[in-house]
């Protein structure tokens, strides 16, 4: 059984703010950032509450981290607020739905009934609809989302008149990552048809929307529609979730300080081609992501007479419109130096490790490989500690988290680490495999390393294929010795 469901009142159109009217005889504190308190928004906002007594915080920053939510957390206690109102874009509405939870919590105020708006300012995040907000930790360098449906607000203001002073850097990087939004949840494994409808009318609204409201910020019909579009696409994500493109966005932008939407706006074509695995096809298919790619090119009405060729269209018009609202292509082109990516390699691989509170230098990685689990096409990961074995199953289509075990290592290796020369070691267990079945490491392909226990004893499965010719290993991890080989002519 799958739900679908959105408790927030959505008012969207010319003349949305005049929802606020109805807020009466309230202390309102009105969270935002100094840019848009010097423009004068939060005034033009407060002028439509009603005999109101209005707080204004504008210390929210982008990417607010977490001293900003305790400084609105103060805020909220100083003003003694009723009613809470974020004015600005999805850091500012992710760092008002944080500061009304803390407050929850450390005021003991019951902020699930007090009334809380959320008015975008830029058409990018959906914050306005969804669970989530992402808070950054600065000394760590780290995006944090949160998720709780505490968080949702329950009335969203899209009036697209207060969009227009959004520079066009701004609006593109906003707009993608509106597009982004929709195409994960299209392809994610909590997808239904509900979040299919919206993501589909999203992402054509996007095409057509956003280079209009590039060129023009002013064109109050192509910022209405793009304010649409992201309410859309968040409501989308909110119900199916989200995958690998804001996964590796939210540890790269945080490492390399890009802007969020930038950030997924470059990696979206390689993320849709990695999902697509058009190298990969089961029982005369290729996966479900790659057919639904296939589906929202026929949406936007691109060749897409086969699955291949739909993917490839949408992928390449994902890089038309890049280039045509002046997003570059690379992280070279955004201005990072590629060595600093290199040598930051490491930061983002602890970034990733970081969900099994393990550090980068503890694991020792056994096993990656592409597999099916329930027709589902999934990546099998395992990595080991000097205490514990860590095994994933991550979706192929989204990136999410399929299943996760963790379990102790036995005790007959009690002092074994991974520096140590207890275990052999992967590389080297490859080694012997090799040359027992006298071939070099050019002739053979690897389809399967894995670490397991046998008896007690911790071994290395390893399984290579040469031709048509399928060599299976079973090496003890301590000692090297070949416990088991079989092979297979296929």
């Amino acid at each position: 059984m799958q739900e679908f469901s959105f408790s927030t009142r959505v008012y969207f159109g010319q003349g949305a703010l005049e929802r606020l009217r109805k807020v009466e005889d309230k202390r309102v504190l009105i969270v935002t950032d100094r840019f848009m308190n010097q423009l004068g928004v939060p005034q033009r906002v407060a002028s439509f509450l009603t005999n109101c007594a209005v707080s204004v915080f504008d210390g929210v920053v982008p990417d607010p981290p977490i001293e900003v939510v305790t400084a609105g957390v103060e805020a909220f206690r100083d003003c003694g607020a009723q009613a809470v109102v974020a004015v600005g874009g999805g850091s500012t509405i992710d760092a008002a739905k944080a500061i009304r939870e803390v407050a929850k919590k450390v005021l003991d105020v019951d902020t699930d009934k007090m009334e809380c708006f959320a008015v975008p300012t830029t058409s990018g995040t959906g914050s306005e609809v969804t669970d989530y907000a992402v808070i950054t930790d600065r000394e760590k360098g780290l995006k944090y989302p949160l998720s709780s449906r505490a968080l949702r607000p329950m009335v969203a203001i899209l009036d697209p008149e207060l969009t227009v002073s959004a520079p066009p850097s701004v609006t593109a990087d906003a707009g993608m990552d509106v597009l982004t939004h929709a195409l994960e949840a299209y392809v994610s494994t909590g997808y239904n048809d509900f979040s299919d409808a919206l993501c589909e009318k999203a992402v054509s609204l996007v095409f057509r929307f956003l280079p209009l409201a590039v060129a023009d910020g002013s064109d109050l019909l192509a910022r209405e529609k793009m304010h649409n579009a992201s309410c859309m696409a968040g409501l989308a994500f909110n119900s199916a979730g989200l995958g690998l493109n804001h996964g590796m966005a939210h540890a790269v932008g945080g490492k390399l300080h890009i802007a969020h939407g930038r950030i997924n706006a470059i990696l979206l074509p390689h993320i849709l081609a990695f999902n697509a695995d058009l190298t990969t096809v089961h029982k005369g298919e290729y996966c479900v992501a790659a057919r639904k790619y296939q589906r929202m090119a026929k949406v936007l009405d691109l060749p897409a007479p086969n699955v291949r060729l739909g993917v490839t269209n949408l992928i390449h018009e994902v890089e038309k419109l890049n280039r045509k609202i002046g997003i570059p292509a690379t992280l070279k082109g955004q201005g990072v130096d590629p060595a600093e990516v290199k040598a930051r390699k490491e930061e983002l691989v602890a970034a990733a490790l970081a969900d099994a509170g393990v550090s980068a230098a503890q694991a020792v990685f056994t096993k990656a490989e592409r597999d099916y689990e329930d027709g589902v096409p999934v990546y099998d990961l395992e990595f080991h500690t000097s205490t514990h074995e860590y095994e994933y199953e991550i979706l192929a289509a989204s990136g999410g988290v399929y299943s996760r075990s963790v379990e102790a290592l036995p005790t007959v290796l009690p002092s074994a680490s991974p520096g140590s020369s207890t275990y052999i070691g992967i590389e080297r267990a490859k080694a012997i495999a090799l040359e027992r079945a006298g071939l070099s490491a050019g002739q053979a392909v690897i389809t399967h390393v894995q670490m397991d226990r046998d008896d007690g004893a911790v071994v290395y499965e390893i399984e290579f294929r040469q031709g048509r010719v399928e060599h299976e290993f079973k090496i003890d991890a301590v000692t090297g010795r070949i416990l088991e080989y079989e092979t297979d002519q296929g």
